[in-house]
Protein backbone atom coordinates (compact mmCIF):
# COMPACT_ATOMS: atom_id res chain seq x y z
CA UNK A 1 0.00 0.00 0.00
CA UNK A 2 1.05 3.59 -0.60
CA UNK A 3 0.14 6.72 1.36
CA UNK A 4 -0.04 10.27 0.02
CA UNK A 5 0.32 13.11 2.54
CA UNK A 6 -0.33 16.85 2.48
CA UNK A 7 -0.97 19.50 5.11
CA UNK A 8 -3.24 22.45 5.73
CA UNK A 9 -2.57 25.26 8.19
CA UNK A 10 -4.80 27.89 9.77
CA UNK A 11 -2.56 30.60 11.15
CA UNK A 12 -5.31 32.81 12.65
CA UNK A 13 -6.58 32.55 16.20
CA UNK A 14 -4.89 29.77 18.16
CA UNK A 15 -3.76 28.16 14.91
CA UNK A 16 -4.44 24.65 13.64
CA UNK A 17 -2.10 22.30 11.79
CA UNK A 18 -3.61 19.38 9.86
CA UNK A 19 -1.95 16.49 8.05
CA UNK A 20 -4.19 14.65 5.58
CA UNK A 21 -3.39 11.13 4.42
CA UNK A 22 -4.87 8.89 1.74
CA UNK A 23 -3.86 5.22 1.54
CA UNK A 24 -4.37 3.26 -1.67
CA UNK A 25 -3.28 0.29 -3.68
CA UNK A 26 -0.62 1.68 -6.06
CA UNK A 27 -2.03 -0.34 -8.98
CA UNK A 28 -5.61 0.93 -8.65
CA UNK A 29 -6.39 2.27 -12.13
CA UNK A 30 -9.83 3.54 -11.04
CA UNK A 31 -8.11 6.23 -8.96
CA UNK A 32 -5.99 7.42 -11.87
CA UNK A 33 -9.01 7.39 -14.19
CA UNK A 34 -11.10 9.43 -11.73
CA UNK A 35 -8.33 11.99 -11.27
CA UNK A 36 -7.78 12.33 -15.03
CA UNK A 37 -11.50 12.99 -15.60
CA UNK A 38 -11.51 15.91 -13.16
CA UNK A 39 -9.67 19.19 -13.50
CA UNK A 40 -6.63 19.86 -11.27
CA UNK A 41 -7.62 20.28 -7.63
CA UNK A 42 -6.33 22.45 -4.81
CA UNK A 43 -8.65 22.67 -1.82
CA UNK A 44 -7.91 26.29 -0.95
CA UNK A 45 -8.73 27.43 -4.51
CA UNK A 46 -11.61 25.08 -5.34
CA UNK A 47 -15.23 26.18 -5.25
CA UNK A 48 -17.71 24.41 -2.96
CA UNK A 49 -18.95 22.10 -5.70
CA UNK A 50 -15.48 20.95 -6.70
CA UNK A 51 -14.57 20.31 -3.03
CA UNK A 52 -17.67 18.19 -2.53
CA UNK A 53 -17.04 16.25 -5.78
CA UNK A 54 -13.44 15.45 -4.78
CA UNK A 55 -14.50 14.19 -1.35
CA UNK A 56 -17.38 12.22 -2.86
CA UNK A 57 -15.04 10.63 -5.41
CA UNK A 58 -12.76 9.43 -2.61
CA UNK A 59 -15.77 8.02 -0.73
CA UNK A 60 -16.93 6.15 -3.85
CA UNK A 61 -13.44 4.74 -4.37
CA UNK A 62 -13.51 3.53 -0.73
CA UNK A 63 -10.05 4.91 -0.01
CA UNK A 64 -8.63 4.78 3.50
CA UNK A 65 -8.35 8.37 4.66
CA UNK A 66 -7.00 9.86 7.86
CA UNK A 67 -6.36 13.31 9.30
CA UNK A 68 -4.15 14.36 12.20
CA UNK A 69 -4.49 17.80 13.75
CA UNK A 70 -3.03 19.94 16.47
CA UNK A 71 -4.88 22.92 17.92
CA UNK A 72 -2.86 25.68 19.53
CA UNK A 73 -0.25 25.81 16.82
CA UNK A 74 1.78 28.61 18.36
CA UNK A 75 1.74 27.36 21.94
CA UNK A 76 2.88 23.95 20.65
CA UNK A 77 6.07 25.41 19.21
CA UNK A 78 5.04 26.36 15.68
CA UNK A 79 4.36 24.61 12.41
CA UNK A 80 7.41 22.33 12.28
CA UNK A 81 6.80 20.99 15.79
CA UNK A 82 3.12 20.46 14.95
CA UNK A 83 4.08 18.65 11.73
CA UNK A 84 6.48 16.35 13.58
CA UNK A 85 3.78 15.39 16.09
CA UNK A 86 1.17 14.79 13.38
CA UNK A 87 3.56 12.77 11.19
CA UNK A 88 4.66 10.60 14.13
CA UNK A 89 1.05 9.72 14.92
CA UNK A 90 0.28 9.07 11.27
CA UNK A 91 3.29 6.75 10.92
CA UNK A 92 1.90 4.57 13.71
CA UNK A 93 -1.36 4.16 11.80
CA UNK A 94 0.51 3.41 8.57
CA UNK A 95 2.19 0.51 10.36
CA UNK A 96 -1.23 -0.96 11.15
CA UNK A 97 -2.41 -0.41 7.56
CA UNK A 98 0.51 -2.25 5.93
CA UNK A 99 1.83 0.84 4.14
CA UNK A 100 5.38 0.53 2.82
CA UNK A 101 5.54 3.54 0.47
CA UNK A 102 5.00 7.15 1.52
CA UNK A 103 4.74 10.23 -0.70
CA UNK A 104 4.73 13.65 0.92
CA UNK A 105 4.12 16.95 -0.81
CA UNK A 106 7.48 18.63 -1.12
CA UNK A 107 7.82 21.93 0.69
CA UNK A 108 11.41 23.21 0.77
CA UNK A 109 14.58 21.09 0.89
CA UNK A 110 15.28 22.00 4.52
CA UNK A 111 11.71 21.17 5.57
CA UNK A 112 11.82 17.89 3.63
CA UNK A 113 14.97 17.05 5.61
CA UNK A 114 13.04 17.60 8.86
CA UNK A 115 10.42 15.13 7.57
CA UNK A 116 13.16 12.59 6.81
CA UNK A 117 14.56 12.95 10.32
CA UNK A 118 11.07 12.40 11.76
CA UNK A 119 10.52 9.29 9.63
CA UNK A 120 13.93 7.75 10.36
CA UNK A 121 13.63 8.39 14.11
CA UNK A 122 10.14 6.87 14.17
CA UNK A 123 11.40 3.79 12.28
CA UNK A 124 14.29 3.38 14.73
CA UNK A 125 11.87 3.61 17.65
CA UNK A 126 9.60 0.96 16.10
CA UNK A 127 6.84 3.54 15.56
CA UNK A 128 6.73 3.44 11.76
CA UNK A 129 6.49 0.76 9.09
CA UNK A 130 9.76 -0.95 8.35
CA UNK A 131 10.56 -1.17 5.53
CA UNK A 132 9.16 2.21 4.46
CA UNK A 133 10.28 3.95 1.29
CA UNK A 134 9.51 7.66 1.26
CA UNK A 135 9.75 10.45 -1.24
CA UNK A 136 8.62 14.04 -1.82
CA UNK A 137 6.77 15.15 -4.90
CA UNK A 138 5.51 18.52 -6.12
CA UNK A 139 1.88 19.60 -5.87
CA UNK A 140 1.48 18.56 -9.53
CA UNK A 141 1.30 14.89 -8.38
CA UNK A 142 -2.46 14.42 -8.79
CA UNK A 143 -2.82 11.81 -6.02
CA UNK A 144 -1.53 14.39 -3.53
CA UNK A 145 -4.65 16.43 -4.27
CA UNK A 146 -6.69 13.82 -2.41
CA UNK A 147 -4.56 14.26 0.73
CA UNK A 148 -4.91 18.02 0.26
CA UNK A 149 -8.70 17.57 0.20
CA UNK A 150 -8.68 15.55 3.44
CA UNK A 151 -6.49 18.11 5.24
CA UNK A 152 -8.46 21.06 3.89
CA UNK A 153 -11.81 19.47 4.73
CA UNK A 154 -10.83 18.98 8.36
CA UNK A 155 -9.45 22.51 8.65
CA UNK A 156 -12.61 24.08 7.24
CA UNK A 157 -16.34 23.38 7.27
CA UNK A 158 -16.30 20.11 5.31
CA UNK A 159 -15.60 17.78 8.24
CA UNK A 160 -19.01 16.11 7.82
CA UNK A 161 -17.79 14.72 4.46
CA UNK A 162 -14.83 13.09 6.20
CA UNK A 163 -17.09 11.50 8.80
CA UNK A 164 -19.32 10.03 6.06
CA UNK A 165 -16.18 8.62 4.37
CA UNK A 166 -15.09 6.86 7.56
CA UNK A 167 -11.98 9.02 7.87
CA UNK A 168 -9.81 8.31 10.90
CA UNK A 169 -9.47 11.67 12.68
CA UNK A 170 -6.93 12.01 15.46
CA UNK A 171 -6.13 15.03 17.58
CA UNK A 172 -2.45 15.25 18.47
CA UNK A 173 -1.23 17.00 21.60
CA UNK A 174 2.22 18.40 22.38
Amino acid sequence: MIAFVDESVRRVGIGVYVVGCVVMDPGNEAIEDALRRDRPFQFSKADAGHKARMLDMMRQLELRTSAYFLRGLFSAGGEEKARVLCLRRMLQDLMDWDVHDLVLESRRPRQDTFDAITIVSAKRAGLAPDPLAYDWRPKAERRLSMADAVAGALRTTYEHHLVSMGTVIREVRP
